[in-house]
C-alpha cells in the first residue's frame, strides 16, 4: 500500500513576547522521515517589527528565562540561546535527558479505598458500596448505558458503564448481589427525556444540521446561534474544493 502526503499546513501560528509558534500538520513523508509525527512545532524569535531574528526550527517547547535567555527543548535535550549585542549566539546544550525514563509510581491507598466522594474499583471489583443505584440510557451514541452510583438523596457520586443495559445490570449484580430483582422501571419516554434535556440546555442545537450537543463532537456559539464541529469541518472541506474554473469555491 502506497500513501502520498502533501506539504504540511500551518494550523496554529501564535506570537507571545517576541516568540512565534507555528504548528504544522501533516505526515512528514515529504521530509524523508519514517513514522513521523502528525504535528510539527517550529519556533522563531521576532523583533518588535515582527522580523525574524532567529529560527529554532523544529522544537518541542521554548520560553524566556527570568534572565532574558531563551530556553528551548528539542529531541529530549534542553538548550539555551544567549543574545549578545543584538545577535544570538550558537545554542548551548544545558542537559541531555534522553536516557531518562518515567518510573510508574506505586498505587496510593486512596486510589483503591473509597473516600465517600465517588465509587472506587480495584479492577472490576467495587471496593465500597453506595446506597442507591440507577441505570441511565444515553441519548447520544458516543457511549452506552450508564450505571449511576448515588447517595441517599440520589445525588450522583460516580458513574460506570458497559455496552448494553444487560451488561450494566450484570456488573451491578456482581457487586450488589440480589439487586437484579429490585430494579424499578422509570418509564421515561425518549420524548420526555429530550424535552428535559432541551430545557436544561436552553434548546441548544446546531443552526445548520439541527443536532444537539450529545450528537456531535463539539459545538460553539450560544443557544440562539450555534454551529457544531462537523458542520464547520464540512464547510471548510467544501471551500477547499476547486470549482469548474480551477479556483476555490
Amino acid at each position: 500500500m502506497i500513501h502520498t502526503w502533501g506539504a504540511p499546513r500551518v494550523i496554529d501560528d501564535t506570537q507571545l513576547r517576541g516568540l512565534a509558534r507555528a504548528v504544522r500538520r501533516g505526515r512528514l513523508g515529504q521530509r524523508h522521515e519514517t513514522d513521523g509525527p502528525w504535528d510539527v512545532i517550529e519556533h522563531r524569535v521576532l523583533d518588535p517589527k515582527a522580523n525574524v531574528t532567529a529560527s529554532l526550527g523544529r522544537s518541542d517547547w521554548t520560553d524566556w528565562s527570568r534572565s532574558g535567555e531563551l530556553l528551548f527543548a528539542r529531541d529530549g535535550r534542553l538548550y539555551r540561546l544567549v543574545q549578545r549585542n543584538g545577535d544570538f549566539l550558537q545554542p548551548e546544550e544545558l542537559i541531555d535527558l534522553r536516557q531518562l525514563r518515567f518510573q510508574p509510581p506505586s498505587m496510593p491507598r486512596e486510589a483503591v479505598v473509597w473516600s465517600g466522594r465517588s465509587p472506587r474499583y480495584s479492577g472490576d471489583t467495587l471496593v465500597e458500596k453506595v446506597p442507591r443505584l440507577a441505570i441511565c440510557s444515553n441519548l447520544g451514541k458516543d457511549i452506552g448505558p450508564l450505571l449511576l452510583h448515588c447517595d441517599e438523596e440520589w445525588n450522583v457520586l460516580g458513574v460506570s458503564g458497559a455496552g448494553t443495559i444487560d451488561d450494566v445490570k450484570m456488573r451491578a449484580e456482581k457487586n450488589y448481589p440480589g439487586v437484579g430483582s429490585r430494579w424499578i422501571a422509570a418509564n421515561v419516554a425518549v420524548e420526555e427525556a429530550l424535552k428535559y434535556y432541551d430545557e436544561a440546555t436552553e434548546g441548544l442545537k446546531c443552526l445548520f444540521c439541527g443536532k444537539r450537543p450529545f450528537d456531535v463532537s463539539g459545538m460553539v456559539g450560544s443557544p440562539a446561534k450555534a454551529i457544531c464541529r462537523e458542520c464547520v469541518e464540512e464547510f471548510y472541506r467544501v471551500f477547499q474544493e476547486p470549482d469548474v474554473e480551477g479556483e476555490s469555491t
